[in-house]
């Protein structure tokens, strides 16, 4: 079953073929056409990543709001669980492999 997100996706992505891609391609292809092409890449791949966060992001609320109703465990929350662990000894190591301490490595960003 698609998401309403999903819908709106494949209708962002299609307005973008519509407005940078050419209906049929008679000849080689030029700069100008090119550029057209390379403009479709980087805006399907922003639409498309920034589904993957908001499906992401609705995904984790239902589970972690589920995870509260019943506190039985689901898989969505024992991975962003492992995720967040791997994530931080990552970080640590990082870290001390800079010679930064967390804090300090912070403050600098």
């Amino acid at each position: 079953m698609s998401s309403p997100r999903y819908h709106s996706l494949k209708l962002e992505i299609a307005k973008l073929e519509k407005k940078f891609l050419p209906t049929r391609l008679t000849g080689p292809i030029t700069l100008r056409q090119h550029d057209f092409d390379r403009g479709f890449r980087l805006f399907a791949h922003a639409e498309i990543e920034a589904y993957l966060e908001d499906r992401s992001r609705e995904v984790s609320l239902a589970a972690t709001r589920k995870f509260g109703a019943d506190r039985k465990p689901h898989i969505v929350v024992l991975s962003l669980l492992a995720f967040e662990k791997v994530q931080a000894e990552l970080s640590d190591k990082f870290c001390k492999a800079s010679g930064d301490s967390r804090k300090s490595l912070i403050l600098k960003w």
